[in-house]
């Protein structure tokens, strides 16, 4: 748990960045996309008691999508982008993902 916290208090545009929630046909997922400071964090949640798999757009994921890597911050889950520019996200039952856009920085250390 104290590394969840501190995690959190390491990815500033989730408190000063600007916010949006992304479509998905998954019902009850929510993933939201975070930017800020020159920062993408996406975040999925699945809140039903069923695994869910989330396909995203990386177009819709990170404006500057250099290398289609999106970094999980509390594992090692890592999501490359398939050659058509979508993610697969496996989520278990009651499961969430904070995925870091373009790859780990020195703010956010694994």
């Amino acid at each position: 748990m104290e590394r969840k916290i501190r995690t959190r208090r390491e990815c500033p545009e989730i408190s000063w960045g600007d916010w949006r929630i992304l479509r998905t046909d998954e019902p009850g997922v929510l993933v939201m996309r975070y930017e800020g400071d020159d920062h993408t964090l996406v975040t999925l949640h699945n809140f039903t008691a069923k695994p869910r798999a989330v396909m995203l757009d990386r177009g819709a994921v990170a404006a500057n999508t250099g290398t289609g890597e999106l970094v999980d911050l509390l594992a090692k889950n890592d999501s490359r982008a398939d050659e058509n520019g979508r993610y697969f996200v496996q989520l278990q039952p009651y499961d969430y993902r904070w995925l870091r856009a373009e790859g780990i920085d020195r703010n956010v250390p694994r």
